[in-house]
């Protein structure tokens, strides 16, 4: 797979670079993406013919990256503006003034950081996007289902697909695979372990 990927990611980069096909990659890649982000892209995707596989690559952030291309939201990291302020709320701002906020510690995360997003103005506010939509797979439901499918059967039957999950991924890790896989319903998960 590794010339037939290299050049598929080629080919990407030059329809990106030259504006054609943008739907092929459904709002995840623009002319920017680095060649890491379009092979995480490339890998998420299934194919009958093993020989146009890309594997995941090495590199955690490209995926990421990818999930989060559509410049619509991000969600804050660890040690950033926007998660250093979002935590400060929660473990500070809540108590020093109470009821100035309109979020609460019951609150995820996730909510403090779009009402930041949302509430603050100006070029240094400390976040910009909202963060992205993130639902941790519930019992009974389609995406659990597809992480239980993956690690009961696909591991299994298809190992050349999961390669990248290792031995015994958690929950969230199939998640965050499927997450990036176009034909799921999986959201990304909220805490990957």
């Amino acid at each position: 797979a590794g010339e037939a990927c290299y050049n598929d990611i080629l080919f990407a980069k030059k329809n990106l670079a030259e504006g054609t096909h943008d739907d092929w990659y459904a709002g995840k890649l623009s002319e920017k993406s680095s060649l890491l982000e379009i092979q995480a892209y490339l890998a998420s995707q299934h194919s009958n013919d093993k020989q146009r596989l890309c594997p995941r690559p090495c590199s955690a952030s490209a995926f990421l990256n990818i999930s989060k291309a559509s410049g619509v939201c991000h969600t804050a990291d660890e040690g950033d503006k926007c998660w250093s302020a979002a935590k400060w709320i929660v473990e500070e701002g809540l108590k020093k003034k109470p009821g100035f906020y309109k979020v609460s510690g019951a609150d995820s995360f996730e909510h403090v950081q779009d009402y930041l997003a949302r509430e603050e103005t100006g070029e240094d506010r400390p976040c910009k996007m909202p963060a992205c939509p993130c639902e941790s797979a519930k019992p009974g439901d389609k995406c659990m289902l597809a992480i239980e499918w993956v690690k009961n059967v696909g591991m299994k039957q298809h190992p050349q697909w999961y390669k990248d999950l290792g031995v015994n991924p958690s929950n969230d890790q199939v998640q965050s695979r499927l997450h990036g896989d176009a034909h799921s319903s999986c959201k990304m998960p909220c805490k990957l372990a």
